[in-house]
């Protein structure tokens, strides 16, 4: 007789190949799914989607957030097996939590940029990563110059990076979406310098910020030697939960380059599909909350925006009463 708990491994197992044999990555999906097994298993729960245990493994979640990715993952799992003639229970979708998102990005000022930049070109070797000293603080400027990803710089190999024209090819995006990225010409320069420098010798399919021998740097390393920058640079989080991240370099790329290129007087319906394009976003939501992030920062941004959408919301006062 097959044991339960092997009967649901294997179960999950086969959904994870058909997702991925559709077209989906499916990692951080592939760990919750996972945690429902264990969850099973640690409570001595029946090893099967039914009401009870499904609910009970998505109710332990620890934020509306997380309940709902485990809705979802779970609604997706239970209909795999009925598909295949398993009955399991799917949870409805009105079972969701309702979130209130109120995360802002940190946005940091040039004067913070410039000591973030001027830190990471003093800071020297990280033990163990003989290019570092080189390589990070040219990453930091990439991810800022770019607004890049941290995944896309740090998986740039040789063959991604035109140095003669200027461009990064991105493959193999968040999205599944190749794109092309031009760089400044200071950035550009920089690149070439450093290829010069460390890969004199190179084939198309090396690193191009490599670690050792074919490794790149990898994401721990490289979030633990921002977070340094930060310290020297005395930028803090704004709580206990949220603040400062290498992440926040690419929102502080968008937010500048709107307000850049309304200083410039163009057309902001124009740029933003512009800007999501650039930045491999697949819609311009996105890239939209930019513009509401430019218009908290920059006056001028806000009044744009209330000179040519604000005939859409009536005005308040005694007109209103």
């Amino acid at each position: 007789m097959n044991n339960p708990d092997n009967v649901l491994t294997s179960q999950i197992d086969s959904f994870i190949v058909e997702k991925r044999l559709i077209g989906y990555r499916y990692h951080n999906e592939e760990g919750v799914v996972r945690n429902f097994a264990e969850f099973v298993l640690d409570n001595g729960l029946p090893s099967v989607v039914s009401k009870v245990t499904a609910m009970q493994w998505v109710d332990a979640a620890c934020s509306a957030k997380s309940r709902n990715r485990r809705i979802s993952i779970i609604r997706q799992f239970a209909l795999f097996l009925n598909r295949h003639g398993i009955n399991a229970y799917v949870i409805p979708n009105v079972y969701r939590s309702i979130e209130h998102d109120s995360f802002c990005p940190y946005i940091y000022s040039k004067k913070e940029l410039l000591a973030i930049f001027e830190s990471a070109d003093h800071y020297g070797q990280l033990r163990g990563l003989p290019y570092s000293a080189v390589s990070f603080p040219l990453i930091v400027r990439m991810l800022y110059g770019c607004g890049l990803r941290v995944s896309e710089a740090l998986l740039l190999k040789v063959r991604n990076v035109d140095l003669r024209d200027g461009n990064l090819i991105i493959r193999d995006t968040k999205f599944f979406k190749d794109r092309h990225v031009p760089m400044h010409p200071n950035l550009t320069s920089r690149c070439q310098e450093y290829a010069q420098k460390i890969l004199p010798i190179a084939f198309p399919d090396d690193w191009f910020f490599p670690a050792k021998a074919n490794a790149h740097i990898s994401y721990g390393s490289f979030y633990q030697y921002f977070r340094q920058l930060l310290n020297i640079c005395d930028i803090r989080p704004l709580n206990s939960e949220h603040g400062p991240r290498v992440h926040d370099l690419r929102h502080t790329f968008a937010v500048h380059c709107l307000k850049k290129l309304d200083n410039a007087g163009l057309d902001m319906n124009t740029v933003l599909p512009i800007l999501a394009t650039y930045m491999g976003h697949t819609t311009y939501i996105g890239t939209g909350t930019y513009l509401h992030l430019s218009a908290e920062l920059y006056e001028q941004v806000s009044d744009m925006v209330e000179s040519r959408f604000g005939y859409l919301i009536p005005g308040g006062g005694d007109s209103a009463i």
